[in-house]
């Protein structure tokens, strides 16, 4: 705790280990600790998604998880895949309880920020978006397919192994 740097590695492990052994709260004031004191970008954006995991750990309905996902999203880079894509499946997440009350002005810029990141990464492996017609159920799998890459090469190559895929309610077996 003396410097401002934390070795990520070291402080990942130590709070992993911390939330299995259940002493999440000790690891939860230690990402404070370090939040408050973190000047550079990268850094901060570190401690943040490990609060969010952290917090998404103790309460996966908490009103917290909105904040910190919020706090994220205006430090992220928009134009970097990996870190846009972690804010909006942040979003995602944090917004999954019905209960938490997200502002309206925060619903818009995450609706236009998806938007232009689908279009800005439209063969994203971090978040893809897709559109289906109703009765496409060959579509869908299709699409399944191509997200997971899972060609027909690979498929003739796996010598009987069949994969799953669970979406919703829903078993894929290829």
């Amino acid at each position: 705790m003396k410097g401002e740097k934390h070795d990520p590695l070291a402080l990942e492990i130590y709070i992993n280990i911390s939330a299995r052994c259940g002493l999440v709260a000790k690891a939860k004031t230690l990402v404070l600790q370090f939040l408050e004191k973190a000047t550079e970008k990268k850094q901060i954006l570190h401690l943040l998604r490990m609060m969010f995991n952290i917090e998404m750990y103790i309460d996966p309905k908490g009103e917290g998880l909105i904040e910190i996902c919020l706090r994220y999203g205006q430090l992220c880079d928009q134009d970097d895949e990996s870190e846009e894509g972690l804010y909006l499946i942040q979003f995602f997440m944090a917004t999954l309880n019905t209960e938490n009350v997200v502002q309206n002005n925060n619903v818009k810029d995450f609706q236009k920020r998806l938007q232009k990141y689908v279009d800005k990464f439209p063969e994203s492996k971090v978040l893809r978006s897709f559109t289906l017609e109703e009765k496409a159920p060959e579509e869908f799998l299709t699409q399944i397919k191509k997200i997971a890459g899972l060609t027909e090469e690979k498929r003739s190559g796996m010598n009987g192994i069949r994969i799953f895929y669970a979406v919703k309610d829903i078993l894929f077996l290829f």
